[in-house]
């Protein structure tokens, strides 16, 4: 990607906001500000893009921690750009009502797709969601503690 040096200085210092470093998304978050604060984008359709995914991605457990993280980063971004009392309790109801309404969506998929594991991800960032309002979140990037 490339980013104009006025995106920089337009959404000041640090341009990567630290509180998502053990969480991850701050790159997401710097996006959502940028289109916050209307900064363009574009993108070409043709560029070919190839990644290594580790087998340790293809694992249940990781695919479900990876949809709560999903969600907690979802709400952080959602919440940063509440600016009233107001709008920031309607990010906290949207969270909770996610949850109910990823039920409907994993249903929809399973029919569609046959495969649980798909209709899976709708729910734990819904999940991830509702339990970031409440505080509880993964943080995956946080260095283990040491135990002496």
């Amino acid at each position: 990607m490339l980013i104009r040096r006025q995106v920089f200085a337009g959404l000041g210092s640090p341009a990567f906001d630290l509180r998502f470093n053990f969480l991850g998304g701050g790159d997401h978050d710097f996006f959502a500000r940028s289109r916050r604060a209307g900064f363009r984008f574009y993108w070409a359709t043709e560029a070919a893009i190839s990644e290594t995914v580790p087998r340790s991605r293809t694992k249940l457990g990781w695919i479900v921690r990876r949809g709560l993280r999903i969600g907690a980063i979802n709400y952080h971004i959602e919440r940063k750009g509440a600016q009233s009392t107001w709008s920031r309790a309607a990010v906290m109801a949207k969270m909770f009502g996610l949850v109910p309404f990823s039920l409907f969506r994993a249903t929809r998929i399973v029919l569609r797709e046959r495969k649980a594991i798909i209709a899976m991800h709708p729910m734990m960032v819904a999940v991830g969601s509702a339990l970031a309002v409440l505080g509880i979140e993964p943080q995956p990037y946080a260095a283990a503690k040491i135990v002496s």
